[in-house]
């Protein structure tokens, strides 16, 4: 993910470029590892501090987005999604921003985590309702 972000910023420099739902792409991967014993959640935990980090050092403005549904109307919402959010409370960098995708079934946890984040005072994260975006993203334009 990283090496994909740097190679479009400089294929762009001046375009805010975003990682998108990240803990959608790369908790598959995850998972595997874990099943796999290949690491373990702390692991996991610190390199995700480390690539937060990592995203304060060019000047570009990223995003980050966090749980919300899937294509079929169901929370998606998993572990890295409340690792992401732990880790963000953590380091409180000013990159990524980090939004969280919200809707009627979202799991207590990720919302109290997500409330935690907010209780801060730093701007994070950026709050997404499901229910009121989703619908009109599907609309033909």
């Amino acid at each position: 993910m990283w090496l994909t972000q740097v190679l479009l910023s400089a294929e762009n420099p001046s375009a805010a470029i975003s990682f998108g739902r990240l803990d959608q792409y790369l908790w598959p991967f995850l998972r595997d590892d874990l099943a796999a014993s290949r690491t373990c959640l702390e692991q996991a935990y610190e390199l995700i501090c480390a690539f937060y980090l990592k995203c304060c050092e060019g000047g570009e403005s990223q995003n980050l987005v966090v749980g919300g549904t899937d294509e079929a109307g169901a929370d998606a919402t998993n572990p890295l999604s409340l690792l992401l959010l732990a880790a963000m409370r953590r380091m409180r960098t000013f990159q990524p921003s980090l939004c969280v995708r919200l809707h009627p079934g979202t799991p207590a946890e990720f919302l109290e985590a997500a409330s935690e984040l907010a209780a801060i005072g730093d701007g994070q994260p950026g709050w997404l309702n499901d229910e009121a975006v989703v619908p009109r993203c599907r609309q033909p334009g």
